[in-house]
């Protein structure tokens, strides 16, 4: 299922994906960073507080 895994447990993140993701060199331009703002995207539903914690990256945007 587009990078989830589905199991007895529920739903939870490919584990490939998410160290594709947390390996990442950081954002070096606005196309990148909206590159990782997209990654970030497809797994929110596991990461808490999204809006906050993605706060400098919207700032950088609207900057650039």
């Amino acid at each position: 299922l587009l990078g989830f895994m589905v199991s007895k447990k529920g739903i939870e993140m490919d584990p490939s994906k998410a160290k594709a993701t947390i390996e990442m060199s950081p954002p070096t331009n606005l196309k990148e960073l909206r590159s990782l703002q997209g990654r970030i995207q497809s797994i929110r539903r596991f990461i808490s507080n999204l809006a906050m914690r993605c706060e400098p990256f919207n700032h950088l945007l609207r900057k650039g």
